[in-house]
């Protein structure tokens, strides 16, 4: 008896089911027009979009209920299900937008691409409706660049189906830097290597171009890494020099800075050690004494003063430290002048010190290459 009620009542269940699915009969609208608000949205039922449905459905679900501008253009397909029994209808939704009176913005500043240009878009020029409300709006003109920098362009935008429009006045901001300034260290020790020096920029915007200069005579300064960029860094020679940088924006404009950074010559050293003389940093000479050429890169010539001899000089070459460098010379002193050496050296800032028992001690500072 209990297996026979337990029968009995799955086959009503099945029953019960198969007349549910049966009254619950949904018949879907082929196609509906649907205009957004004034915000650009609008949602659907399923009263909506059912031509007709069976007294038996439970809670229908419309699946997309939501709609925005990115639907125009397309049509969008919906369906309706009954969760209780299954069924469903679909359709299709023809998004629209009655597009009434256009507002602009007034005035807009734009930024170029790093083309050094810009396509502008409803959404950059409208305020009312939204951009993407009105597909294939005709944008006059379409572009802005670096040629329109300075000079105010009216551009007009309209919807293609209406004929509404209106227009804005775009400004396109100058991507040049307002200022710059060149980042010098502390202290700068003559003869000195890998010295960092930087740029900093003020205003404009986008990427910049860096090409660094010495101006005049180098001095034996150069430029070791960093050429294109904002930061360097530098090889050391004597005295100042003139360091500039010119920097190039995306349209091709330059903006320049520049200064005058100077060494300070190697601080004297300790008495007590033979090998290290003291004050060398200042040129001590009589006429007749020279170097030359000066930078020097594998060899260096001397010109003695009058009266000096092989017998009666001592010749030799001291760092920035006061330290004796090893020197050979190529020639014996002939008429007044010497050929050293110098290609072992260690490029920098040198002295090269002449004694003789007439003028005493002769200093003159030379660069190696």
């Amino acid at each position: 008896m209990r297996k026979f009620r337990m029968a009995f009542m799955a086959v009503l269940t099945c029953l019960t089911y198969t007349s549910l699915q049966a009254q619950c009969t949904l018949a879907c609208y082929a196609d509906i027009n649907l205009t957004l608000d004034a915000s650009g949205h609008a949602n659907i039922t399923s009263e909506d979009v059912l031509n007709f449905y069976g007294p038996e459905c439970g809670a229908l679900i419309v699946e997309p209920s939501s709609f925005d501008c990115s639907d125009i253009g397309s049509p969008v397909e919906f369906t309706v299900t009954d969760p209780l029994t299954g069924n469903s209808c679909s359709g299709n939704v023809h998004v629209r937008y009655n597009v009434g009176a256009m507002t602009c913005y007034a005035d807009i500043n734009v930024a170029l691409g790093p083309s050094g240009t810009l396509t502008l878009m409803p959404d950059i020029l409208l305020y009312d409706p939204p951009g993407a409300c009105i597909p294939g709006a005709i944008i006059s003109p379409s572009t802005v660049s670096c040629a329109d920098i300075g000079t105010p362009v009216e551009v007009t935008i309209t919807d293609p189906v209406s004929g509404n429009s209106c227009w804005s006045t775009i400004v396109v901001e100058d991507p040049r830097p307002t200022s710059c300034e060149i980042i010098v260290p502390g202290t700068i020790a003559c003869g000195d290597s890998g010295i960092p020096f930087s740029v900093l920029v003020t205003g404009g915007y986008g990427s910049f171009d860096y090409t660094w200069e010495i101006k005049g005579n180098p001095r034996g300064w150069s430029i070791l890494t960093g050429q294109g960029t904002d930061n360097i860094t530098m090889a050391v020679g004597e005295g100042r020099i003139k360091l500039e940088v010119t920097i190039t924006d995306l349209c091709g404009k330059k903006r320049k800075c520049s200064v005058k950074p100077e060494c300070d010559d190697a601080p004297a050293m300790r008495e007590s050690d033979p090998n290290v003389f003291m004050s060398v940093t200042r040129e001590k000479g009589y006429y007749g004494f020279e170097l030359f050429p000066n930078p020097a890169t594998n060899a260096l010539w001397v010109k003695y003063p009058e009266g000096t001899t092989a017998a009666s000089g001592h010749l030799f070459i001291v760092n920035q430290l006061g330290q004796r460098q090893v020197i050979a010379l190529t020639e014996q002193i002939r008429k007044g002048t010497t050929s050293l050496d110098i290609q072992d050296l260690h490029p920098g800032v040198y002295w090269l010190i002449l004694e003789d028992a007439v003028h005493g001690m002769m200093t003159k500072k030379f660069i190696k290459l």
